[in-house]
């Protein structure tokens, strides 16, 4: 693989510096999956627990 210029130092980065941000691109992918996965969870469990409040609200005020 040939040398990378960055842009903004204009400098030119080694192969192994390449290879260090590849990792680091594949563990922020997966670090993503895993925050979708705990944002879905947290979702579920907020809309369990609105239902849940939305049934106590009916029951108190003898709405139903």
């Amino acid at each position: 693989m040939g040398d990378v210029i960055d842009f903004i130092s204009r400098k030119k980065i080694k192969d192994s510096q390449v290879l260090k941000t590849n990792e680091k691109d594949s563990l922020k992918i997966s670090n993503f999956f895993e925050t979708v996965k705990i944002n879905e969870e947290n979702k579920n469990r907020i809309k369990k627990e609105r239902i849940q409040a939305n049934k106590n609200v009916i029951k108190s005020y003898r709405i139903k």
